[in-house]
């Protein structure tokens, strides 16, 4: 053998091994990457809840329930809304958006009020940490 084929002989031989870890990366399904087995997982930071009560607190009128969530990322929230007389309304699931540095999502639902009413709601997290509002009342007379 001479100096030619030696030196052609090793650039083939370093393209094909160049070649074959390319290979092994590209078929390993997540681009060569490290798999992370302690991904960051969803959690709500707050939970708030408002209603506003029908005009002049009296009846028949329209209530303004409001639920809004922060949450360390993008996914979705499922929520309960408790009453404090026992009922509950869900679970009810929303989706997170970016908004700044912070995701948020929200949920409104119009209550139509008939007869007089004096009680509270709360929402409830049904996953991350089990988070919560703060009770808000509905007041209403006919």
């Amino acid at each position: 053998m001479n100096r030619r084929t030696l030196i052609f002989t090793g650039i083939a031989a370093a393209l094909g091994l160049a070649t074959a870890v390319t290979a092994s990366t590209a078929y390993a399904g997540n681009g060569g990457l490290v798999y992370n087995p302690n991904a960051v997982k969803m959690k709500v930071k707050d939970v708030t809840l408002a209603i506003k009560s029908p005009a002049g607190n009296v009846c028949p009128g329209v209530a303004r329930l409001s639920v809004f969530f922060r949450a360390n990322k993008k996914g979705k929230i499922s929520f309960l809304l408790v009453r404090n007389k026992g009922s509950v309304i869900g679970p009810i699931t929303v989706q997170t958006k970016k908004y700044g540095n912070e995701y948020r999502a929200s949920y409104n639902k119009l209550l139509n009020i008939g007869t007089p009413i004096n009680t509270k709601y709360r929402a409830v997290v049904t996953h991350s940490g089990k988070k919560g509002s703060r009770w808000v009342p509905l007041r209403a007379s006919c």
